[in-house]
């Protein structure tokens, strides 16, 4: 399987870093669609949710505190972040100035990539979640990206939150999903990427959704919103999105509207590739 993976994934796509993949040409996708097509059978969102409220979409500005705006602004600038053990993190490609951008758009750092320690470095999105909780009628689903942020969250929010994560046994998701529909979890975290198909959370009276941390992808933010904009839904959902005054929350945002959203799509809005180009070798004659 592995195999077939990677034959398939080199036919129709060309390495440009360590992490990133780009279509080898403009009519990529509609070639793995046709594909796909003579195994699977497609059906347009807008079918699916026929009779479902509407779900209206907003966005929650907030700012930082002065000194994590300049820490994301020095880094933007120069590839580096201070960490408060006193080391300095830098990166030296693409996808890692974009994993570590990502990490400050949420607050922290972690020590390395792959590590487990994080540091906070801010609490202005923690407490914007907060007002925007305490303000909102009935359960929230919040949608979160690093697992640092979750436990930031769950010590922020104590009992009145929960998490829903990659590593949730079978058990408690079950567990969870009930409690959920049946109102007795006032906020629930959950990652994207633990959301598959199939999940239903639309029979409480939560009606809202915020996207703490934003995905990259189109698809998979789409396949989260339906965990409450689904069949059966009665009530009209508010899904907000919180925007911070500096990082990567509105170019996210853009390239979600543009349905382009990716690790490529945001790197090539960030205009960085310059920064990271192995220079040419020349050789004499």
């Amino acid at each position: 399987m592995s195999k077939e993976f990677h034959s398939w994934r080199s036919k129709h796509f060309v390495q440009v870093s360590e992490y990133t993949w780009r279509p080898k040409s403009p009519d990529t996708e509609k070639r793995i669609r046709d594909e796909l097509a003579r195994h699977a059978v497609a059906i347009k969102l807008e079918d699916a949710t026929q009779g479902i409220p509407e779900p209206l979409h907003c966005n929650q500005p907030f700012c930082w505190d002065d000194s994590h705006r300049q820490r994301i602004q020095h880094f933007m600038a120069t590839n580096e972040v201070a960490l408060p053990d006193g080391r300095v993190r830098a990166v030296h490609s693409e996808g890692a100035f974009l994993s570590v951008l990502r990490q400050l758009t949420s607050g922290l750092v972690y020590v390395h990539e792959g590590d487990s320690q994080a540091y906070p470095l801010s609490f202005s999105r923690i407490e914007a979640l907060e007002n925007l909780i305490d303000g909102t009628q009935g359960p929230v689903l919040v949608a979160v990206y690093f697992r640092a942020e979750v436990d930031a969250l769950l010590r922020r929010l104590g009992s009145r939150a929960r998490a829903f994560v990659g590593s949730t046994p079978p058990a408690d998701r079950a567990r969870l999903i009930s409690d959920w529909n049946a109102d007795r979890i006032p906020v629930l975290l959950a990652a994207p990427s633990a959301m598959g198909h199939g999940i239903n959370l639309q029979h409480g009276s939560s009606r809202t959704i915020v996207w703490y941390t934003h995905s990259f992808d189109w698809a998979q933010r789409a396949q989260f919103n339906a965990r409450l904009v689904r069949a059966g839904q009665t009530k009209t959902v508010s899904i907000i999105n919180l925007v911070a005054d500096a990082g990567l929350d509105q170019m996210a945002l853009r390239a979600l509207d543009a349905k382009q959203a990716s690790e490529r799509a945001i790197l090539d809005a960030l205009d960085i590739r310059h920064r990271f180009a192995k220079p040419e070798v020349t050789h004499a004659p």
